[in-house]
């Protein structure tokens, strides 16, 4: 077997999705330079971006479909909706309406795919977080039956590396196993 065999036996597609300006980019810089974008350029359509990690001794390359979340550009993103293996629904810990578009971006991704896949949902910006839309996201996973909820902030690292924790355990299962959290 080649290395490029091993490279793409071992890979892991993940989509982030949310609503424009939650910091979906700031994250990407956070994981995969370990700095802050402090004015970030607005993601066009999508915008890929590779992690590696290990999971039982196996090197994983996580690719990362950060989509926009620009109505302008949804319909587009159809496409891209195949062949993944986790998402993570990101919001603004400051910002409300960013939390309420969780069913909207559940139900465009449902109609546009046939099959479940695990969902991280993410609040962004744990740095000035607002205790009563955090109280709110933990209902609506309860609600939900999502089971991992995480916030973290890309402005100062906090928590990035529990996302990374809770994806290991995500794609360290075989995919056939029913115990991932699932498109309600």
């Amino acid at each position: 077997m080649s290395y490029w065999d091993l490279e793409f036996q071992f890979c892991r597609k993940i989509i982030i999705f949310g609503e424009s300006n939650v910091g979906k980019t700031c994250f990407a810089k956070r994981c995969e330079q370990d700095v802050f974008a402090e004015n970030p350029k607005k993601t066009i359509g999508v915008n890929l971006w590779g992690k590696r990690i290990e999971v039982h001794n196996i090197i994983y390359t996580l690719y990362f479909w950060d989509f926009s979340g620009e109505h302008k550009f949804r319909t587009m993103l159809k496409m891209y909706l195949k062949g993944i293996d986790a998402g993570i629904f990101m919001f603004d810990l400051s910002n409300l309406r960013s939390l309420l578009c969780f069913d909207y971006w559940m139900k465009f991704i449902k109609e546009n795919r046939d099959s479940l896949f695990p969902i991280i949902i993410l609040g962004t910006k744990n740095d000035i977080v607002k205790d009563e839309i955090s109280n709110k996201a933990k209902q609506l996973c309860k609600e939900r039956g999502i089971q991992h909820y995480l916030e973290c902030s890309s402005m100062t690292g906090n928590n990035i590396s529990e996302v990374f924790r809770v994806l290991k355990k995500l794609i360290g299962v075989n995919n056939n196993n029913n115990s991932y959290d699932k498109l309600n």
